[in-house]
């Protein structure tokens, strides 16, 4: 019986385990709990999300030197896996270069609560102390001379955010001085993620082992009366 109250526990806890892990997809620290403020996790893709800030005045070629990706294993984030940051964190309108050289308008009220919500985790890179702080970076596009920035950013009237992944730049990018003060770089990095649907069937799974097991081992009082069955019938 205390093995199977121990075994019980162990099932709860794994099944508060899976729904913890199921929400919120987006948060700070490492993707297997252990805490870190320059680090965000985003368990829907299984990225960990490097502080903008601490490439902030690092160009492209730069970062690619540094030990963040040379010893930590962090690349530069392509454009997809940005979207798809944006995505988990609800930001549904992104304003794009288009073939024909045209922006699509990224700014939308629609993107109020996501920015609010992703930019402190990515961390603020220019005019942080105002209304309209931002957090930008340079991104992977897969061209080995050029790299493209994007940004989300806190903007007026408050009912709106704006979001864009703007045209390519040079990788030193070493003559547009104020843009790369004010820009980091997107450093990812794939981790895996524990599925909380495999954690959940894992502890159903257990529990249903348990119970058979249980249900097929006579009780106390059932083996008191199969051996009295015996004996009487021995007397007869």
């Amino acid at each position: 019986m205390k093995l199977i109250r121990k075994l019980a526990v162990l099932i709860v806890a794994l099944a508060g385990a899976s729904v913890a892990q199921a929400d919120p997809i987006i948060y700070e620290g490492l993707c297997n709990g252990t805490a870190d403020s320059s680090i965000t996790c985003d368990s829907n893709t299984g990225l960990e999300w490097l502080d903008l800030t601490t490439t902030l005045g690092l160009s492209y070629n730069e970062a690619l030197n540094s030990d963040y990706v040379t010893d930590l294993g962090f690349r530069h984030a392509t454009e997809s896996e940005l979207l798809s940051l944006y995505v988990s964190a609800r930001i549904p309108v992104v304003g794009q270069l288009q073939p024909d050289g045209t922006v699509t308008n990224g700014t939308s009220a629609l993107n109020r609560a996501g920015v609010e919500f992703l930019l402190p985790l990515l961390g603020c890179t220019f005019i942080c102390s105002t209304g309209e702080a931002a957090a930008q970076g340079f991104l992977d596009i897969s061209d080995p001379n050029l790299t493209a920035y994007a940004f989300i950013q806190l903007k007026f009237p408050s009912s709106a955010s704006a979001t864009g992944i703007w045209s390519p730049q040079p990788r030193d990018l070493l003559a547009v001085s104020f843009l790369r003060d004010q820009t980091g770089n997107f450093l990812v990095r794939s981790v895996s993620v524990p599925e909380p649907s495999t954690l959940a069937l894992f502890a159903l799974g257990l529990f249903g082992m348990i119970f058979m097991q249980r249900k097929a081992l006579p009780t106390v009082s059932s083996r008191f009366h199969m051996c009295a069955f015996n004996v009487q019938a021995a007397l007869n």
